[in-house]
């Protein structure tokens, strides 16, 4: 048995010999391995394409990759566990392993080692880089409702009115309604928004683009509006995301409190350590109230920002193509201001 943990995933590996399965006068031998992956962290993850490096015990290797998926790519919480079973040809004859070194013996070389969990197609630096970016999530403790109605109140006398007279009376209420509704996002887990994806794509690996999502989002530094538009695009390594799932990313991340060029950070990060594709870009230009309404009063002016990941920071001719396909960022109206 082999057993090891790596990145709070802890992977059993247990061999057996195929007698029915083996022609030794083809010298075809056949070996199993049952793997139990078990997530013995405090987060959810889920499982993906698995690497193996198997080996007969006196380091003849044989190259073996597990299940690309298997069900609906398991999601595991923490303390639960996945098991399989599969097979694999290898060169050693059983008469060739000596009593002490047969698997199962205490001083037997192991039969199954593991050589790493993430997708095939994904580069060690960019899973280093990914791993890099995660951050715990955001833990509040909310206040009641009745508190934040009195804090509304509050703030409607500091303005220099009374809340109780006729106009103002059901304000609270409703301002404290419109919170839920603008700031919904933080009820919402990104993560787990992606996790259906496909993989029957005919083959299908040139860019996917979902251009100019709305969204209404709030400035962390005034509360005030920030109105604008998002494009979103990846190159997909070996699966897809329904478009709607993009959309809804965006709102969940909108429905914050933010600045954009962290919401632009967010969106193209989670596409990336969801998907792993071969590269992300997401653009957003939007108009701020902060600055249009109050402030400096600039009306009609747009921020743009960018983050490129993968292929599209490292490849100019991807990025020049990925720009070209969303055109000119600001170039239109300000409509939306």
């Amino acid at each position: 048995m082999y057993s090891e943990i790596t990145r709070s995933i802890k992977v059993t590996v247990r061999p057996f010999y195929l007698d029915q399965h083996s022609s030794p006068a083809d010298g075809h031998y056949v070996w199993a391995y049952h793997v139990r992956i078990e997530n013995a962290g405090l987060e959810t993850v889920q499982l993906r394409r698995r690497h193996w490096r198997i080996t007969d015990g006196f380091g003849r290797l044989q190259e073996v990759r597990g299940p690309g998926v298997v069900g609906e790519q398991p999601v595991l919480g923490p303390g639960e566990s996945f098991e399989y079973t599969s097979s694999c040809p290898l060169a050693a004859k059983p008469s060739e392993l000596t009593p002490s070194a047969k698997p199962g013996a205490a001083n037997a070389p192991p039969l199954c080692e593991k050589e790493r969990i993430m997708s095939v197609a994904e580069s060690l630096p960019r899973a280093a880089e990914r791993k890099s970016r995660a951050k715990p999530p955001l833990r509040v403790r909310r206040p009641s409702r009745e508190a934040a109605l009195e804090a509304v109140r509050t703030l409607i006398r500091w303005a220099g009115d009374d809340p109780e007279r006729e106009g103002l009376a059901g304000t609270p209420d409703r301002v404290v309604r419109s919170y839920a509704e603008f700031f919904s996002g933080y009820d919402e887990d990104p993560v787990a928004l992606l996790q259906r994806t496909f993989e029957e794509t005919d083959g299908y690996d040139e860019i996917v683009m979902l251009k100019d999502i709305r969204f209404e989002s709030h400035c962390e530094h005034h509360i005030a509006p920030i109105i604008g538009k998002v494009h979103i695009v990846y190159l997909p390594s070996n699966r897809v995301v329904g478009i709607s799932k993009l959309a809804r990313l965006v709102e969940v991340y909108a429905k914050r409190l933010q600045i954009q060029e962290k919401m632009t950070a967010q969106i193209a990060n989670t596409l990336d350590e969801v998907l792993q594709p071969k590269g992300v870009a997401v653009v957003i230009e939007a108009a701020h109230q902060c600055m249009t309404t109050r402030g400096v009063h600039k009306p009609g002016v747009s921020m743009v920002t960018s983050r490129m990941l993968g292929e599209f920071r490292t490849d100019p001719l991807s990025r020049r193509e990925v720009l070209s396909m969303i055109g000119t960022p600001g170039g239109g109206s300000c409509e939306h201001v």
